[in-house]
């Protein structure tokens, strides 16, 4: 920190330093200043002088010390807290609670490791010199061996993610992570438990070890021996393959985006599959996904002008819905992105006081869908608004539910629900002057 408040300063210094001289018609410092090699070098000359002179003072640096181990045992105590105070309220709230966040495990993941973070930073080394009462070194005590729980109820909510949409990077990263967070926790937990006197040393020495198995970990998975993109690959095109995902709802531009080469090569191995072979919206969707990139995100090799070919791009919901061919027509001119992925839109048909809509959503799986509402206006379908969402759950619906069309609510007002979010649809200034024309 001080290092990087003493760069600051001295790269202002220099800025009014090339000011002075260019007020007097002098640019080549100025010049300097917009050179990129002579940035570098000045940035470690100057970050070099400032950990000289730091090094020279001692007593500076015990001071900084004293100081950051006194703030970080002021957060301890808050955390510790938390934590025994989320293990108390479990039994009476339940997890469903927990569950329903869909945020719960990187939330006890991050609560662990910052508790992990403190108690070795600030209170491991010498428990009975952190200026603690009694009262509260047991609570750091008991935070601490509480750790396992926090870290069974993480597993178990990133297994019900992985359940739901299978492995990710992300989800592998946070299993990996949350791995070595169980073996801190444990360790942590079993020693304290068996020998709270000596646990001190013993953690010390733990971290060590620990540590050791966090860099060998961490350069496994960058190496293809463990490669997560690989792992992820083949988890998702089994899910499709073993039915735990409907063609309509499969991530295809993530298989092709996310996971690079591997990805491409299980797309490649699908397309000449008997699964392909049975599953023609599979196979068109595969092929469209794997054609080649003009270098932007153009429409994909569909021929505008086969209603059949655009509509396999979408969702549609209901899944027995028809879609009407002006809508269908409609769709590469006023949004032509919906081509650009397939999945990334979904065609929602909704009814309400005896008149049918029709949505083009973007990005229906996210937490925050939207996109535009046609209704049929003198046989005609054209744009009468917007659709947005107020609300959406976190928890991902069944692919059983997930053709259910949302549901008017009642009230004054356009509004619409099913199993995960809440719509509301706003007109558009044409349509409400057409329906005032009407009157």
């Amino acid at each position: 920190m001080l290092v990087s408040t003493f760069v600051g300063i001295s790269w202002g210094v220099l800025a009014l330093w090339a000011q002075l001289f260019d007020a007097i018609g002098i640019t080549l410092f100025s010049q300097l200043l917009d050179n990129t090699l002579f940035v570098y070098l000045c940035n470690g000359l100057i970050a070099g002088i400032a950990l000289v002179v730091i090094r020279n003072q001692p007593r500076l640096i015990a001071t900084l010390s004293a100081i950051t181990r006194g703030l970080l045992r002021v957060l301890l105590v808050p955390v510790a807290l938390a934590i025994v105070l989320f293990a108390t309220a479990l039994p009476w709230v339940g997890l469903e609670q927990i569950w329903a966040t869909g945020r719960a495990a990187s939330l006890m993941m991050l609560l662990s490791v910052v508790l992990l973070a403190l108690f070795a930073t600030a209170f491991l080394e010498a428990p009975h010199e952190s200026g603690y009462p009694r009262p509260l070194r047991a609570l750091v005590w008991v935070a601490v061996i509480l750790l396992p729980l926090n870290v069974v109820l993480a597993s178990w909510a990133l297994g019900l993610r992985i359940g739901q949409h299978g492995l990710s990077v992300d989800r592998l990263w946070a299993a990996v992570l949350l791995a070595l967070i169980a073996a801190y926790a444990l360790s942590y937990a079993l020693v304290i438990l068996w020998s709270r006197a000596k646990a001190s040393a013993r953690l010390q020495r733990i971290n060590v070890v620990m540590g050791l198995i966090v860099v060998g970990t961490l350069i496994l998975v960058n190496t293809p021996l463990a490669d997560l993109r690989a792992l992820s690959a083949h988890d998702q095109a089994q899910r499709l393959t073993q039915s735990r995902v409907t063609p309509e709802r499969f991530d295809y531009p993530y298989m092709r985006d996310e996971l690079g080469a591997y990805g491409i090569a299980e797309l490649k191995r699908l397309q000449d599959s008997d699964f392909a072979k049975g599953h023609p919206l599979a196979a068109r969707r595969i092929a469209a996904v794997l054609q080649p990139s003009s270098g932007r995100d153009t429409a994909l090799a569909v021929d505008t002008n086969d209603p059949d070919a655009v509509t396999a791009v979408f969702d549609i919901m209901p899944g027995d819905a028809a879609v009407p061919t002006e809508l269908i027509a409609a769709v590469p001119q006023t949004m032509p992105w919906c081509l650009n992925a397939p999945g990334r839109c979904a065609l929602v048909r909704v009814q309400c006081q005896a008149m049918t809509f029709w949505w083009i959503v973007t990005n229906p799986a996210s937490s925050h869908p939207s996109g535009r509402t046609y209704g049929e206006i003198d046989g005609q379908w054209r744009q009468i608004g917007r659709v947005s969402s107020r609300g959406c759950s976190e928890q991902s619906v069944s692919d059983k539910n997930a053709d259910v069309a949302p549901k008017a609510l009642p009230g004054p007002f356009v509004a619409f629900e099913d199993s995960r979010c809440v719509y509301v649809v706003t007109p558009n200034e044409a349509y409400l002057r057409d329906l005032s024309d009407r009157r």
